[in-house]
């Protein structure tokens, strides 16, 4: 996890000023707020635990967008892949509606886990991913913000930039 962490400070940090895009407008940018351990009480309760710990912990990071906004990250590594599917499925059953679903995909756009775009019952956004055996979710109460973070902030574009997430 704190590996992670590491990579996603060092890219919020290392964001500079991006060239406008087609229309004109600069892309937002994000700056961590506030980075934090949570419990997962709910899914303790039912039956997860994290990577050494008999908890379900995840680490949270939160955001502000340039635009007045956020995005709240969390992320979990859990014994096994399957594992880290299961708490997907989990938190899945509990969207208020799905709204995409499918494969979570590398650089090279091999598929290597599952992805999904969620609607929560507090009326937020929520994109989720696993990688093996980490989860991660991203959610804003914006769709447009929340998949912006997403495409800056994922694998693939990680990657594009230089940084490697491990």
């Amino acid at each position: 996890m704190k590996q992670t962490i590491a990579a996603i400070t060092l890219l919020a940090f290392s964001l500079a000023a991006a060239s406008a895009n087609a229309t004109g407008k600069m892309p937002l940018k994000f700056k961590i707020k506030t980075m934090a351990e949570g419990l997962d009480e709910a899914a303790t309760e039912a039956g997860f635990h994290t990577e050494s710990s008999s908890d379900c912990r995840l680490g949270l990071t939160l955001y502000s967008a340039s635009n007045g906004g956020g995005v709240e990250v969390r992320s979990a590594y859990f014994t096994t892949a399957e594992e880290a599917s299961r708490y997907f499925q989990w938190n899945l059953e509990r969207a208020a509606r799905v709204s995409e679903q499918g494969q979570n995909t590398n650089v090279n756009g091999k598929h290597f886990g599952r992805r999904a775009v969620l609607l929560l019952k507090t009326n937020a956004w929520q994109v989720m991913l696993t990688g093996g055996n980490t989860f991660r979710s991203f959610t804003a109460s914006n769709r447009q913000i929340l998949l912006e973070f997403e495409k800056q902030f994922t694998e693939p574009n990680l990657r594009k930039r230089g940084v490697s997430p491990k």
